[in-house]
């Protein structure tokens, strides 16, 4: 079996080639990473997926192709121009479901409006709902293209992907606070949004990539991706401190939503849950999660092996401090809840970033 993995940053490819290797397997993986050595069964092409040059070095077949990094319409075709295949995998995102679920927008919003607004260069989207129409147009053009064909398409609408990197810095920002004893400041708009989740490990995304491909469905067909437990910001913070061998003793103070005045504590979130329904694929492959509390130990544990991941943890409360300044500084001098001393180190503590 040929297998061509599509990964610019090679955020999936180890731990997908460890699950896919087998005897008379022969994986090639185009990356813009070139640093990696090729082994008997791996072999590694350094270049870009936007470039036909680098494109070219791609055999003219593959049995399966893992498409992690598709983000434009022009990435599904330039590959379905070069490489012919019988299984095309495509990474999509939760959102794309969520967005179409919730009537945010419809399908026709997409083909039509967005990308007359992108063509005419005015197109007034934030970059995330951007990044989500985007997304779409990706899954709308690999099924166009191969209607009718003999090639089946398996569209993944992953939830948000954790990885030992902690790539969104989520679990590295709460290790920081937890460790340094430093109150959490947390927005209430995005704790309102984003409240509960069910995200996947690494770990058992690229395990179900696995078994797609060596079991894939009898028709093409679109999965939700997600673990079955679901957890909020609270049970996150919670886990981290387990982690370090104590409970957490840190603050958690929520910013009211459009900068209010007054600071509420917040024990349990009011949310708007953002939750995958993962039965259609538990139906079809026997799929077991690992546990939240599991994989958020091995992050830490491998964050704190190598610090080097947390270095830019900061970012997140430069972000904080540029949209919450004057509040965050209302609201902890009003607080009655902190001493003196805690009020001025927090204080301080928001003043030293630098912009």
């Amino acid at each position: 079996m040929k297998i061509l993995i599509l990964d610019r940053i090679l955020r999936f490819t180890e731990l997908l080639i460890s699950n896919m290797q087998a005897d008379k397997t022969e994986i090639d993986v185009l990356t813009e990473d070139s640093g990696q050595k090729n082994t008997q069964s791996v072999h590694y092409i350094t270049g870009s997926r936007r470039r036909i040059a680098d494109l070219k070095k791609l055999r003219s077949h593959y049995h399966v192709i893992v498409d992690a990094d598709a983000l434009v319409t022009t990435d599904i075709e330039q590959i379905y121009q070069i490489v012919d295949t019988e299984l095309y995998i495509l990474f999509s995102t939760m959102q794309v479901y969520h967005f179409l679920k919730r009537k945010i927008f419809s399908e026709e919003d997409v083909t039509n409006d967005y990308i007359e607004k992108v063509q005419f260069g005015y197109c007034d989207m934030s970059p995330s709902e951007m990044y989500i129409k985007e997304k779409l147009l990706c899954e709308k053009k690999l099924i166009d293209i191969y209607k009718g064909k003999n090639t089946r398409y398996v569209i993944l609408r992953n939830a948000k992907v954790y990885t030992l990197q902690d790539i969104y810095r989520d679990i590295g920002w709460i290790l920081s606070r937890v460790k340094g004893q430093v109150p959490f400041i947390l927005n209430m708009d995005d704790i309102v949004e984003y409240g509960y989740m069910n995200p996947v490990f690494i770990e058992d995304l690229c395990s179900i990539v696995s078994k797609i491909v060596l079991n894939p469905p009898e028709k093409s067909t679109i999965f939700n991706v997600a673990q079955d437990q679901y957890h909020s910001i609270y049970d996150y913070i919670e886990y981290v401190s387990g982690c370090l061998g104590k409970e957490n003793q840190t603050e958690i103070y929520v910013l009211p939503p459009q900068n209010g005045d007054e600071l509420e504590y917040y024990k349990t979130p009011v949310t708007t849950p953002l939750l995958l329904n993962n039965k259609k694929i538990k139906g079809q492959y026997p799929i077991e999660f690992t546990d939240t509390k599991v994989w958020i130990n091995k992050i830490v544990d491998h964050l704190q092996k190598h610090p080097e991941f947390m270095e830019d943890i900061p970012k997140r409360e430069r972000e904080v401090l540029r949209h919450y300044r004057t509040c965050i500084k209302k609201i902890y001098v009003q607080n009655s809840r902190m001493d003196e001393t805690k009020k001025g180190e927090v204080i301080q503590l928001y003043e030293n970033i630098k912009e």
